[in-house]
């Protein structure tokens, strides 16, 4: 049995990380290729934010639908299910040659990747108690990181002399190893099936959080920062190479050297946050992380190292802002409920993402080719999330609470 055996537990643990890497770079790719894509399809700047966007409203979609569904069957064949399609969904990606043949198929991968990333996390939680979880959480979580060092990276390098569809090619190829590996190694996870309790649907879910101030206040807190935080990231590789003047094939060391800052410092400030507290490490990182948003928004043509400062700082400050509002938040709920309550944190963050990509498109101009409006996007992103330390002192722990 797995769940009595420590080592083939965190074997489980280190597919589904594998797991989540694929689909998270899968997301992530599309952006670094923003100056490729607009000219290979010819298409605005608007509608490359929407092939950003449309991803995460489709996501935001079948988490919500997949709340109730997630615990009704077994996980290793809903797993197997959404992942085989997400990995048909992106090949599609690299076979349509046109702007609305690319949309259909970024639905279709954001939608199996909305119902793959609820289900890795209730697995972890089903194999993990509550003591236990947080480390195999941050494990899986990885899948992030990884993804910008080596992920994004390598599907640059294939990408380069304008051939956007390899990165997909590569995504799947490695996705349908996976699946292989996957169907042969995963056990069966059917023991939450037998459990009689009705499961509380997305309305009743919703509905007990915003009943509850600190909970309220800590989905508020997730869906601003994200929203601040993806209005600059979409177009910064456009700005990068048309205004600033950095080579489109050296795109890739500003993810490589980002993804690096941010595995590396990842822990150190889970360190400080557990020493200092989560409040206290946040306030000082959104404070921060104004100062490289409002230099990446309005860098003139620089020589490329200070550019990679720039863009180096901002994956350090912006990126580890997540590390203590993690923490933060997973503090206002009951264990007992703290996997619905994930669930519907991660629609809050699916619509922050996607409606940030939407808004950024709305405000970025093309004109001869350049980026015009990236300025004033700078200063939406920072006083978005500057407004995020309103609802800092209404997010009150249940341990601080009870204490």
């Amino acid at each position: 049995d797995y769940m009595n055996s420590s080592t083939k537990r965190y074997f489980v643990v280190i597919l589904l990380a594998f797991v989540n890497f694929t689909h998270i770079l899968d997301f992530m790719i599309m952006m670094p290729m923003s100056d490729m894509l607009t000219k290979k399809l010819q298409i605005t700047s608007q509608q490359f934010s929407l092939l950003v966007s449309s991803y995460g409203f489709a996501a935001l979609l079948s988490a919500i639908s997949s709340l109730k569904i997630v615990d009704r069957f077994d996980r290793k064949s809903l797993l197997l299910t959404s992942f085989g399609l997400f990995i048909l969904a992106t090949m599609g990606c690299s076979m349509v040659n046109s702007f609305y043949g690319l949309l259909f198929m970024r639905i279709a991968a954001g939608f199996f990747s909305g119902i793959i990333g609820s289900t890795v996390i209730a697995m972890v939680a089903d194999l993990f108690d509550f003591k236990e979880r947080g480390k195999a959480m941050g494990f899986v979580m990885l899948g992030f990181s990884t993804a910008s060092v080596v992920g994004v990276p390598l599907g640059l390098k294939l990408a380069e002399g304008g051939n956007w569809q390899y990165p997909f090619i590569m995504i799947a190829a490695f996705g349908a190893m996976l699946w292989m590996i996957l169907f042969f190694i995963l056990p069966n996870f059917n023991k939450h099936i037998h459990k009689e309790k009705e499961k509380p649907n997305f309305i009743a879910i919703l509905k007990r959080s915003m009943n509850n101030r600190s909970q309220r206040n800590a989905l508020l807190l997730s869906f601003t920062l994200v929203l601040g935080h993806f209005l600059t990231i979409p177009f910064i590789a456009m700005y990068m190479v048309r205004n600033v003047g950095m080579p489109e094939e050296h795109l890739m060391r500003i993810y490589l050297y980002g993804g690096i800052i941010n595995l590396i410092a990842g822990p150190i400030v889970g360190r400080l946050t557990d020493k200092f507290g989560p409040k206290k490490i946040f306030f000082i990182l959104v404070v921060l992380a104004t100062i490289p948003v409002l230099l990446i928004t309005h860098l003139p043509p620089v020589e490329e190292w200070k550019i990679l400062v720039c863009t180096g700082l901002f994956f350090l400050l912006a990126g580890s802002r997540m590390v203590p509002l993690t923490t933060l938040v997973s503090g206002v709920v009951n264990p007992e409920e703290r996997g619905s309550f994930e669930s519907l944190r991660s629609t809050f963050i699916q619509l922050g993402s996607a409606s940030a990509s939407l808004i950024g498109g709305l405000i970025v101009v093309e004109n001869a080719n350049k980026v015009e409006n990236y300025n004033y996007v700078g200063y939406l992103s920072v006083t978005v999330c500057l407004f995020c330390l309103f609802y800092l002192p209404r997010i009150i722990p249940i341990q601080q609470k009870n204490g």
